[in-house]
């Protein structure tokens, strides 16, 4: 049998939250230095956020168990069933919260997952008489068992029935089970004869509770109080519930020592070790993690009672009674204002905020519900009922501030005391001194437990979705909506089993991508034929034992819950002809609103806009004629290319390299949109592009954009920020160094809109001629001269096409920055434009850069002048573009709010007063992994903008909340923040206790980063031109993810490096896992007037 000890668990991950009830976090080490701002300013990494998941999709094929729309009768019947689950979850919800409530324990800060529940219901007799009943997981009815080892099976060509195999395995469950209870009832025996701790000075005889009871209730004892039960009685029993362990035991073993000899030679080590995996993977939530629960609650209790009773051993005098009441109480205040904030903390993840709120109204217009026009009503609710989220947000973070600055206080208070007492032991009489056992710290921890009851409520200050519009939907459907379209509905992919997939082809659907992936690697790249097999065989083998897992129980009721839930929403969108999108700022955030109207608007867009021209129409639903505009374009692109061969811009190799190849496949790029909202709540639409990833003019784009960016990088640095890590630290660095930061400074910004839609491409050409005749850069790359690269930047601007609502269009005006040569451009246009800014710059010895389309600048001079000259530059833009500027003594620039506090650089975070709070970006490969890297770098650039140390607080519990307000757990952002400070702390050998007098060097710390990410980066940027970082992906949806990429990595290098050619192409691996079935991709419909 399995030691009950061994550490099965090592690798499941206990933080519950709705992006990750499963899975694990433990290589946050991993991660990579992400450069947000880029991500999100800019869209140019060919990172299709809405439809990149559709061919995962169509790889699974077969995805109608999930997308299919129900019928009206199937719509009836599922909202009866999901009006049944809710009152389950409700039901159990109250059954857990009565739990909690009463059962005497340390506070726990995650609540108990169902699976707790499971465990408890199937433990009633199991100390006398183990559950006959089959564990969900063994049944006859549940695929998981046959799917996990058939495969087994056939490897091993063994013809032994199923369900002899399950009865193999449950004798294995009922074994593990005894096991741990064997465990459980050895420590009451150990308490209750007082050798629960050895090593204790004292004897301390202590019959838990729990034994007590289970004799008063099944009849063994004839006393109704438990305190009136003796010593010799409660030895008795468990002696003898012990015995009948040993006894099940020996009968469970002897049983399966006879069905293993049965089987003579087919049993082997294979099956037996399948058969016990499995076990184990269901044995530790369902029974391990319950039974060591109960474990540890026991050790606390003796532990408890045990210094308790050391304490009244010492027999202390009335003033070292005082002594050590006044630590005990400071102790106790300082504990019971951490677990307040904790309390706090998870009222904002499950929206149950303080009952005292409920008084906190703000009175919507009396007229309101009066409105005839539903639209409007609906619109102008929204909009109150945000306002009144915001109001309640930003009371919960004065609330939770409070109690974490009273929390400060106490902690401060308690030091202050324990340091006084421990120097006093050197200093009083004898008398007057604590002994050694009560003066040690432990008794300090001898403090009252206590349980806290959260009252369920409908307030709320978590993110919601955006309703523009009346609806018919339930408020579990809105409540799955305020997720977010990052929201991963769990286990989606799993249960396709249930259908004509069996897991093991889902599990080899999951892996194809990588697959395909690395035979193109080795296609390319010449390696030994057997490390190559040999390579491919392990990872098979690694990524079916980390992912041919079934899903628990509890989790399957609730993925097909969710469902059942998507389902129903989706039949309400389409019957009732309403729009859901996630909103154009890139945050987590759903916008529900009129198909009409929306689709008025986009079409709108396109025929207002005078950035595209029509070149064409197609028939959506005609393949052939959409090849034929593709190949004529194709065509015309390779003809283009010629006549500039016949003029020798470009020598032979060019145009080979160049030259479409009609073979390939290719796709133009189509465009959608997604809605905005201003703060009146009125919608407009924001165009964006499909991936460029198979246009025709990607290969030369990203040529130019390869040969064109180091150079345009290293000639314009000094005046350009890589990001808002780099701009704060050059303007620490200015205002530190210079001493020109008086206080009549000013500080100034400029933004320039609609910069990449709408400039024109003469301008793009001319900024980028006189780029490259400059006499820093004059000359030819890579054997193609200034005139040469101009005419082939001309081509890609006027052959870059797409497809809108089964027609053609061509850009004249602007880029979509799918295409990073787009970005590229327009900074090389802005680099040219602010040449007269720059010389004034350098003449008056003041700060300034740009990042993207806006600028920064402390002026020192008058603000008439400063202005004088942004009107210039107004006047030499493009005639298309505008341009704003602030000047004054505060600006808000890339999410930074600077100030001139006489002459004193003060800085900090600053949000939009108008968006929703505590929303999450929107992330749509793996969320969790992604949120965390986010998580991190908020960090980051909290300590770097923020010059106090209370601003820093603030924007730390800001960030907190954030991430409870959206689902995650209390345990995710503790963890994820102990990560943060340890890898950040400026002495790293000492504990980091973060106060105003550490927070400098903190600060200055930070700003090392900044040199780290612009390395990183740099590397990053050399590996993609010399094409040797490979990104390969698989499909996520369940198992051991962090077991999978450890292993898969550690082949990579004891296989593969291990060849000295392969090795000398100095690759680069990257794997990545993908969610397919997002929330967003499941609800969400690109292609509206279908």
């Amino acid at each position: 049998m399995a030691d009950p000890h061994q550490n099965f668990e090592k690798d499941i991950d206990r933080f519950d939250d709705i992006f990750h009830q499963y899975g694990d976090d433990m290589d946050e080490d991993k991660d990579i230095n992400v450069d947000f701002d880029n991500l999100y300013t800019i869209f140019g990494k060919d990172n299709n956020n809405d439809d990149e998941n559709k061919l995962e999709i169509e790889l699974l094929n077969d995805t109608k168990n999930i997308l299919v729309d129900p019928t009206v009768e199937e719509e009836e019947h599922l909202s009866q069933k999901l009006s049944q689950l809710s009152a389950i979850d409700k039901e159990q919800e109250d059954i857990d919260k009565s739990k909690r409530s009463t059962i005497k324990k340390r506070p726990t800060l995650t609540p108990s997952t169902t699976t707790d529940n499971i465990s408890k219901k199937m433990k009633q007799n199991e100390e006398e008489q183990l559950n006959s009943i089959v564990p969900r997981y063994l049944s006859s009815n549940n695929q998981a068992f046959e799917q996990m080892i058939n495969p087994v099976l056939q490897k091993t060509r063994s013809s032994i029935s199923i369900e002899y195999l399950r009865e193999i395995a449950l004798l294995i469950h009922q074994l593990e089970c005894i096991d741990l209870d064997r465990l459980l009832w050895t420590t009451y025996l150990r308490s209750g004869t007082g050798t629960l701790k050895p090593q204790a000075t004292t004897t301390l005889f202590l019959w838990p509770a729990e034994v007590k009871t289970k004799m008063i209730t099944r009849g063994r004892t004839t006393v109704s109080d438990p305190n009136e039960i003796d010593y010799d009685s409660c030895l008795d029993y468990v002696q003898r519930v012990l015995r009948k362990f040993q006894s099940q035991t020996e009968h469970y073993q002897a049983q399966l020592k006879e069905r293993k000899q049965h089987l003579n030679n087919c049993w082997t080590c294979e099956i037996e070790e399948a058969i016990m995996k499995f076990v184990q993977q269901h044995i530790i939530p369902l029974y391990k993690v319950p039974i060591e629960g109960q474990i540890v609650t026991v050790e606390y209790d003796y532990n408890d009672r045990l210094i308790e009773l050391e304490y009244k051993q010492q027999n202390p005098n009335e003033y070292q009674k005082q002594i050590f009441e006044d630590l005990t109480r400071a102790k106790y205040e300082k504990e019971t204002a951490k677990f307040d904030v904790a309390i706090l903390k998870q009222r904002i993840v499950y929206n149950h905020l303080p009952q005292s709120f409920e008084s906190l109204q703000i009175p919507a217009p009396i007229s309101l519900d009066t409105i005839t026009d539903t639209y409007i009503r609906q619109r102008l609710t929204d909009r109150y009922e945000k306002i009144l989220q915001r109001t309640k947000s930003e009371m919960m973070m004065v609330y939770i501030a409070t109690v974490e600055t009273k929390m400060n206080e106490y902690q401060k208070k308690f030091d202050i005391d324990l340091a006084k007492m421990k120097e006093n032991q050197h200093t009083d009489p004898s008398d007057k001194k604590l002994t050694r056992t009560i003066s040690d710290g432990q008794e300090l921890d001898w403090i009252d437990r206590r349980s806290i009851l959260i009252q369920k409520s409908n307030i709320t200050c978590s993110p919601t979705v955006i309703q523009d519009t009346p609806h018919r939907l339930s408020r579990e459907q809105v409540k799955f909506l305020d997720r977010g379209p990052a929201y991963v509905p769990p286990c989606q992919i799993h249960i396709l089993s249930k259908s004509s997939l069996t897991l093991a082809q889902i599990v080899t659907k999951q892996m194809a991508p990588i697959r395909q992936e690395l035979t193109k690697l080795f296609t390319k790249y010449s390696i030994d034929l057997s490390r190559r097999m040999k390579f491919e065989k392990e990872i098979q083998l690694s990524f079916n034992d980390s992912f041919l897992r079934s899903i628990p129980g509890v989790l399957e009721e609730r993925t097909l819950y969710e469902k059942q839930l998507i389902q129903s929403i989706r039949y309400h969108l389409k019957k009732d002809q309403l729009i859901l999108r996630r909103t154009a700022d890139e945050m987590n955030t759903y916008y529900l609103g009129r198909l009409d109207e929306f689709n008025q608007k986009s079409d709108e867009y396109v025929e207002n806009s005078t950035c595209y021209e029509l070149i064409g129409t197609t028939d959506g639903t005609h393949t052939e004629q959409q090849q034929q505009q593709l190949h004529e374009i194709i065509i015309s692109i390779n003809s283009q290319l010629e006549q500039l061969y016949q003029k020798k811009l470009i020598n032979k190799d060019h145009l080979t390299k160049f030259s479409i190849n009609k073979r390939l496949k290719f796709i133009l790029p189509y465009l959608y949109f997604l809605p905005e909202t201003n703060e009146d709540v009125h919608m407009s639409v924001q165009p964006r592009f499909s991936s460029y990833q198979h246009s025709p003019i990607q290969q030369l784009a990203q040529y130019l954009d390869q040969l064109l960016r180091p150079l345009f990088y290293s000639f314009s640095r000094s005046t350009t920020f890589l990001n808002s890590g780099d701009f704060m630290q050059k303007l620490q660095h200015y205002y530190i160094q210079s001493n020109l930061f008086l206080p009549e400074t000013h500080v100034a910004t400029f933004k320039i809109y609609d910069l990449y839609t709408k400039i024109s491409h003469t301008a793009l050409l001319d900024a980028l001629h006189s780029f490259l005749v400059s006499p820093l850069i004059t000359g030819r790359h890579q054997r193609l001269s200034s005139d040469a690269i101009v005419e082939l930047t001309s081509l890609v601007l006027k052959n870059n096409t797409f497809t809108y609502n089964g027609k053609a269009y061509r850009f004249i005006k602007g880029s979509p920055l799918n295409l990073p040569l787009t970005e590229l451009l327009a900074s090389i246009y802005l680099h040219h434009w602010q040449v007269p800014l720059v010389r004034n710059v350098r003449m008056k010895d003041v700060f300034y850069g740009r990042y993207n389309d806006m600028g920064f600048i402390t002026w020192n001079a008058s603000i008439e002048e400063l202005q004088i000259i942004f009107d210039e530059l107004q006047q030499e833009l493009d005639s298309n573009l505008q341009m704003t500027t602030f000047i004054g003594s505060d600006v808000h620039f890339l999410h930074a709010f600077i100030e001139n506090q006489n002459g004193r650089l003060y800085t900090r975070v600053s949000h939009d007063s108008i968006s929703q709070p505590f929303l999450l970006p929107y992330a749509h490969t793996h969320p969790r992994l992604f949120h965390r890297q986010w998580f991190r770098a908020a960090l980051i650039r909290a300590g770097q903008y923020c010059s106090s140390f209370e601003d820093f607080e603030e924007e730390r519990l800001y960030l907190e909340l954030t991430f409870l307000a959206n689902g995650y757990s209390l345990d995710f952002v503790e963890y994820h923040l102990r990560q943060f400070f340890s890898r950040f702390n400026p002495k790293p050998n000492e504990p980091m206790h973060l106060n105003r007098f550490k927070y400098l060097a903190f600060h200055r710390e930070l700003f090392r980063y900044v040199d780290q990410q612009r390395h990183d980066l740099g590397e990053e940027q050399e590996l993609h031109k010399n094409r040797q970082l490979i990104q390969l992906h698989y499909l996520f949806d369940w198992g051991s993810r962090c077991q999978f990429n450890g292993k898969f990595y550690q082949l990579w290098s004891e296989i593969l490096e291990q060849d000295s050619q392969f090795k000398k192409y100095g690759l680069k691996v990257k794997l990545i896992t993908k969610h397919c079935y997002s929330s967003n991709t499941l609800l969400t419909q690109l292609n509206t007037h279908t």
